[in-house]
């Protein structure tokens, strides 16, 4: 998994320099969406990558399993992810101490956390797709929809966050992440099904 994480990386290296900047700069506005939809496009852009360069063909002449390829995208992932709440709890920080932003009664924790309860509903649906459809144009439409679908999805929550049932200092809150992250690794086994079947 190692050499195949580093072939991404370098694959994503301005991705990564985008999530990083943009989740700093973002978070002094009190948004903090842009990092993480530079997160969301990490998986189509290292797969659709892979087709174009036939890299899964060679890779089933590999001692190299399919659930290692697969989990390998959920791993860059989660590194990107980190990234964006690395950068962004800096972004927080400066905000507090330089720009007196007080990131607590702005609502940045709750939008934050909302923002991973999206991230993980998008990759559980999203990744399945990406390793099943064999075109570019295909995962592309395929992540307009979603995001579509997420943004919605956001606004409704959002509105709803305002009241004490989705406010993020409510257990139920927290049961809804639970309930997120846990699809997200549901979504691992079928999409390791669904890449060992497809014909490379």
């Amino acid at each position: 998994m190692k050499a195949l994480l580093i072939k991404d990386l370098k694959t994503v290296t301005f991705f990564l320099i985008f999530i990083a900047v943009f989740s700093l700069l973002s978070s002094w506005s009190g948004s903090m969406y842009i990092g993480m939809i530079y997160v969301l496009m990490l998986p189509i852009l290292v797969i659709n990558q892979d087709e174009l360069t036939k890299f899964n063909r060679l890779v089933s002449m590999m001692p190299i399993s399919s659930a290692t390829v697969v989990l390998e995208k959920y791993v860059l992932v989660l590194i990107g992810l980190g990234a964006a709440l690395v950068f962004t709890a800096l972004g927080m920080v400066v905000g507090t101490f330089v720009m007196d932003i007080d990131v607590f009664a702005s609502g940045l924790i709750g939008t934050l956390l909302m923002q991973l309860i999206m991230l993980f509903i998008y990759i559980a649906v999203t990744m399945p797709i990406n390793f099943a459809v064999s075109s570019q144009v295909g995962r592309t439409v395929c992540m307009i929809v979603s995001l579509v679908i997420v943004g919605v999805a956001f606004g409704i929550w959002t509105g709803l966050s305002r009241t004490e049932l989705f406010n993020y200092r409510s257990p139920t809150f927290y049961i809804v992440m639970a309930g997120s992250f846990a699809l997200c690794l549901l979504s691992v086994p079928l999409t390791i099904a669904i890449y060992t079947k497809k014909d490379k």
